[in-house]
């Protein structure tokens, strides 16, 4: 294969789940500019042309199944772009739905060897060790009707932050039993990125003004995102898997290492 070819999807179908806005339309409409045949599943409508588009409601393990039925032919890449900021789904749409897609798929031999699977995690998923064991205990539950419940018993973990976390986990988690059967998965993490759901949620596209200030930076954008999420799937990252990739300027590893303090607070406080 030549090095260009690595890097392109050229004759790969691929299927992007919550691809109608943010991140996961920029990684649709470039990896169908880089040749891949685009099949979008998403709750919202669709803004531009793609191969197929599918009606996917993350909340209700029904949608999740008829969707998988109606991808039908196998797919090269799966990305998992859908997430929500806040509300009583964020668990279902963040976590349940995505999941129970993804090991459909696989399971219906939607996956096959070569294949990959990019999911979009967030910096704020990063100290998911911290809530191993009630991360272990939701990722061991058998199904959609029974990863629901165990969050229905648990709201106190009903958060953003939370989600996140579960995702890096279960990328990290099913990186052995998936490349046993060929199949790569990994977890991007983007910093604050200018999209519609950032927009939406309080306080995340102020969060690291004070580093983007110091260092000359700009918020990122949803391609730069793009960009880092279409290579996890490609030929060229064959031999990444169970990784996460931080997209954030530096700005984790500079606090983490001290090299950056940021000004207290970097988050600003929700108005009463």
């Amino acid at each position: 294969m030549a090095a260009l070819e690595a890097f392109g999807y050229g004759g790969k179908r691929v299927l992007v789940v919550g691809g109608a806005s943010g991140i996961g339309a920029a990684t649709a409409q470039l990896v169908g500019e880089l040749g891949a045949e685009v099949v979008v599943a998403d709750f919202s409508e669709v803004p531009f042309d793609c191969a197929q588009t599918i009606a996917l409601d993350l909340r209700d393990a029904a949608s999740v199944a008829a969707a998988v039925d109606a991808v039908g032919r196998p797919i090269d890449a799966l990305f998992s772009c859908a997430g929500i900021s806040s509300g009583d789904d964020i668990m279902r749409v963040n976590v349940v739905g995505q999941r129970d897609l993804i090991d459909r798929c696989v399971e219906r031999d939607l996956m096959t060897s070569g294949s990959a699977i990019g999911m979009i995690a967030s910096g704020a998923g990063l100290g998911w060790q911290l809530n191993r064991e009630q991360i272990v205990e939701l990722l061991e539950t058998a199904d959609f009707a029974a990863a629901a419940s165990w969050v229905d018993a648990h709201p106190d973990l009903s958060s953003y932050s939370f989600s996140k976390e579960v995702v890096v986990a279960y990328c990290f988690r099913q990186a052995f039993s998936l490349i046993q059967r060929g199949i790569r998965i990994n977890a991007l993490c983007p910093s604050s990125t200018d999209t519609p759901l950032a927009r939406r949620s309080f306080g995340w596209l102020e969060y690291g003004t004070d580093y983007r200030e110091a260092t000359g930076i700009h918020v990122a954008k949803p391609i730069e995102q793009a960009y880092a999420l279409a290579f996890l799937c490609s030929s060229a990252a064959s031999y990444v898997s169970g990784a996460f990739l931080s997209v954030d300027a530096g700005v984790n590893a500079s606090r983490t290492m001290g090299t950056f303090v940021p000004a207290p607070p970097s988050m600003p406080a929700a108005p009463e």
